[in-house]
């Protein structure tokens, strides 16, 4: 056995007894006949390793697994979302908070992608940028069927890329693209 797989296996057996077998640092340290300083290093490397993940769930935000599943799905660096409260005060304040988060983190060369609908919209025409940023505006979405200026998806990209005194894509489709699609 090399050293490396014996640090491994010593790393496994104290994380065990301390995350599982729920025995604290000082009970672990005099059955294995070492410092407690030494047992809080190796719970330290197996989280540093992987040996052990610990995940922390806050029940009141439902949003967290959410933001997660989009993260690993869409490879994006960063996802949040922000929940849609009940209250019309706490819409229009999610969208305020949703507009800082983006004044706030918004840098040259980002792209980012709209979708369409009325918190959208409003969300967009509360941003007010302080200075200009070279960030590509993309829908996500094609046109809707519906009336209203939430559910023009250009008007919206429009909208978003002037406010950033910014450049645009559209990408069109040839007319019929959508039948025959289940």
């Amino acid at each position: 056995m090399t050293d490396s797989s014996e640090l491994m296996a010593t790393l496994v057996q104290v994380a065990t007894l301390y995350y599982e077998e729920n025995k604290s640092q000082q009970e672990i340290a005099d059955q294995l006949s070492v410092s407690r300083s030494l047992i809080a290093l190796y719970l330290k490397r197996a989280r540093e390793l992987n040996i052990v993940r610990i995940e922390i769930v806050n029940p009141k935000d439902q949003c967290e697994d959410l933001a997660l599943a989009l993260k690993e799905r869409s490879h994006l660096r960063s996802v949040h979302v922000i929940p849609n409260p009940s209250a019309g005060i706490g819409i229009a304040l999610a969208r305020r908070v949703g507009c800082v988060f983006l004044e706030n983190r918004l840098q040259d060369g980002d792209l980012i992608g709209l979708g369409w609908g009325r918190s959208i919209m409003e969300a967009v025409n509360l941003l007010a940028p302080s200075r200009p940023r070279r960030i590509e505006v993309v829908p996500l979405l094609g046109e809707s069927s519906f009336t209203g200026s939430y559910s023009q998806m250009n008007q919206i990209v429009m909208q978003m890329a002037r406010l950033l005194r910014n450049s645009l894509f559209f990408a069109g489709a040839p007319d019929g693209w959508h039948q025959g699609i289940a």
